[in-house]
């Protein structure tokens, strides 16, 4: 007995070190009530971010996930690891192409002037001269982190409109230079998000929002007009929501010849279509296609035709409409079984369409009665993006990259149709040994779910491998194979990567999409765990050595599967994720249609009931200890306020079995998209990649 108390004294220092020390999160119970169901909610107090008590609630957490999280990053080393390999060097030529089927002579892409600043716009007059600073971010605000996010200059390049965001807000603002003289106007006009920007003339249209706060819900966006140097608040309205239900959008041709304003009411399904011919001296737009039940995308428009994407029997496919007769539209696009359309560019006399397959891409050139002129593969393992023609040079150009493989610009020789690498992107690891495999699995109802498995030289089976696994799975989005140096990180450490398909994503067509959204997202959630299960059925790692990491949408699976499955992972992060499924509609855009459409409303007895099922924060169990979790989000994220994860963190950190450690790190500058200058991207990659390969290798 005296051994065992002696042994006990020994001990008991080094478990009180092993245990963190949270800040206070008081519970303060508020009743709210769904259908005659009692919900009770212990923190929301923490949805009022503005407040003195939050405020320092945030501080406290940061303090002490900075610390644990430079910890780890000093004794993995991963920031020095982190910097070398988020290097990257390509030649001069800087292939972001928009808007050339103007003609327009300059060119304009983003530029990086130093690591510690948010990137400037930049041009240069052809392709050949090198770029200058047009608009650099740091001057338009001393005391706000400025991202520079869209831009679209006029016809014949007389003014360019930038759109940019503080400290990487929803919220947007506009301005306006004249490109030759760099001459800045005055006016900035507020409350917009991600609007398109439409010249006409010496003015442009624009998409406004009413403004309440940050987080108030976003609703009744309204088509606007402006002219160049006046004043915003003479801006002309051009078309308005009347009601929550309804949404509006306006699509224009780069050339400034034709407009389209599009009308959706979510509560019907209804849209109609309303157009602009820019020989019209008025703005007043004309009906187009009026109460239809077709969801129009995506449009294009040259000479007398308008292309659009359509969902035709359930698949989407590339129309071309008459501007005479709208009614007479014309399917060009060719329908495979085992591919679905991604993205198209018209070109002067045919349309390249890309398709996305679980073998890879599909670039198929058709001309515009639909005949396929070729079909070019392009390599599996890399995905095909950023389409783009350049009727100047009439060059096509697209990109090819991978998680693994940064963006490398390519040219598609339109006679020919080969293409070519115009050049190459240096990184600071050897990519070589890198392997790509692609596999299904069969989920726990039966249905065969594709991943992505990538990994160095060879692939254990002595389940010691440390996995990094992820998804996203939502809105229909087909997963594009982003290059991420965190992915890079946990391979080049011996760990592997695999990416899940889930039910909810677009890749294998609209089915798969409304077979993972609203009543269906559990199956999404399942899936997940299913790639989780099987990866440890094939060997290939073991449940502690499973860190998962999912951002928005993706986070909420993430999320959701390390409560519903805490014995199947190791580590998560969790990144401006959705986490209160009850109350995500009552704040910025998760009243939008889009959302609505995808999760559901708790207004409808179905609806709240499904979400009240597998919503992360109220399904913890206080009995249960979780995989450890690091919670991230931005102060100024305006798309899932960090309201969702001061809560969940809360609660985790409040749960009386929880042993694993739970952090939860705001960022203070940032928004729904993380950090925006290198060095702070620099910090947060070795933050996220450290936790995890550091949680998994204990």
């Amino acid at each position: 007995m005296k051994y065992f108390l002696l042994l006990l004294i020994f001990l008991l220092p080094q478990f009180v070190i092993s245990q963190i020390i949270y800040p206070e999160s008081p519970k303060k119970p508020i009743e709210d009530f769904y259908h005659e169901i009692k919900v009770i909610d212990d923190y929301q107090w923490l949805e009022y971010q503005e407040t003195d008590e939050v405020q320092d609630w945030i501080k406290a957490q940061n303090k002490l996930s900075k610390k644990n999280l430079k910890k780890t990053s000093r004794d993995l080393n991963s920031e020095s690891q982190m910097n070398s390999l988020m290097y990257q060097k390509t030649g001069n030529y800087f292939g972001e192409i928009i808007d050339k089927s103007a003609k327009n002579e300059y060119y304009f892409s983003l530029c990086h002037t130093s690591n510690t600043a948010t990137p400037s716009l930049c041009y240069k007059k052809g392709m050949d001269d090198e770029y200058d600073i047009l608009v650099k971010s740091s001057a338009l605000s001393s005391r706000d982190d400025i991202n520079i996010s869209y831009y679209k200059p006029s016809k014949n390049d007389d003014y360019l409109a930038f759109q940019y965001n503080r400290n990487g807000s929803d919220w947007r603002e506009l301005r306006i230079v004249k490109v030759k003289k760099r001459r800045f106007y005055s006016e900035i006009i507020k409350h917009t998000k991600s609007s398109a920007i439409l010249w006409l003339r010496d003015g442009f249209f624009y998409e406004k929002f009413p403004f309440d706060s940050l987080r108030a819900k976003t609703k009744k966006p309204s088509i606007m007009y402006h002219k160049v140097d006046t004043d915003p608040s003479t801006d002309k309205l051009i078309f308005k929501s009347r009601k929550d239900s309804e949404y509006v959008d306006i699509y224009g041709a780069p050339d400034e010849s034709y407009l389209i304003i599009k009308k959706e009411n979510i509560d019907t399904k209804i849209f109609s279509y309303f157009y602009l011919d820019a020989n019209d001296n008025d703005l007043k737009f004309k009906p187009f296609l009026i109460n239809i039940k077709y969801d129009l995308g995506s449009f294009t428009f040259k000479d007398q035709q308008i292309y659009a994407t359509i969902f035709i029997n359930e698949k989407e496919q590339l129309i071309s409409i008459p501007k005479a007769d709208p009614t007479k539209f014309k399917v060009i696009s060719p329908i495979y079984d085992d591919a679905v359309l991604q993205d198209y560019s018209v070109l002067d006399n045919k349309a390249i369409i890309l398709y996305s397959s679980k073998n890879g891409n599909l670039l198929t050139v058709v001309n515009f009665e639909g005949l396929i002129l070729k079909e070019i593969v392009t390599p599996n393992g890399l995905s095909a993006n950023g389409m783009s023609y350049d009727t100047t040079f009439n060059e096509f150009f697209f990109y090819l990259e991978s998680y693994t493989i940064p963006r490398v610009l390519y040219k598609l020789d339109l006679e020919t149709f080969k293409y070519e690498m115009v050049n190459q992107t240096k990184v600071g690891f050897d990519p070589k040994g890198y392997k790509f495999i692609e596999r299904t699995f069969t989920s726990q109802d039966g249905v065969e779910v594709p991943i992505k498995i990538v990994y160095k030289d060879s692939l254990s089976k002595k389940s010691k491998t440390p996995f990094l696994l992820s998804t996203y799975g939502g809105y229909g989005i087909i997963d594009s194979q982003t290059f991420n140096p965190g992915i890079v990180f946990f391979i080049e450490n011996g760990g592997a990567f695999a990416y899940v398909n889930i039910r909810g994503g677009g890749e294998l067509g609209k089915d798969w999409w409304e077979s993972g959204k609203r009543l269906n997202k559990q199956n999404g959630i399942t899936d997940f765990i299913s790639a989780a299960e099987f990866l440890v059925e094939q060997k290939y790692t073991s449940p502690k050595k499973i860190a998962i990491k999912g951002s928005s949408h993706g986070g909420l699976i993430i999320a959701a599967s390390a409560i519903q499955r805490p014995d199947l992972f190791g580590a998560a992060v969790i990144n401006v994720a959705a986490l209160d499924m009850l109350r995500l509609e009552n704040f910025t855009v998760g009243a939008t249609s889009t959302n609505i459409l995808e999760f559901g409303t708790v207004s409808n007895r179905l609806d709240f009931d499904n979400l009240y099922s597998y919503s992360p924060y109220h399904n913890i169990d206080d009995t249960v200890n979780y995989p450890s979790m690091l919670i991230t989000t931005g102060f100024y994220d305006n798309r899932v306020p960090p309201l969702h994860s001061f809560k969940f963190a809360a609660r985790l950190q409040n749960n009386p079995s929880q042993q694993n450690p739970i952090l939860l790190w705001t960022q203070k500058k940032t928004g729904h998209n993380g950090a925006l200058n290198k060095n702070d991207k620099l910090k947060e990659n070795s933050f996220i990649y450290g936790f995890l390969f550091n949680e998994v290798n204990k």
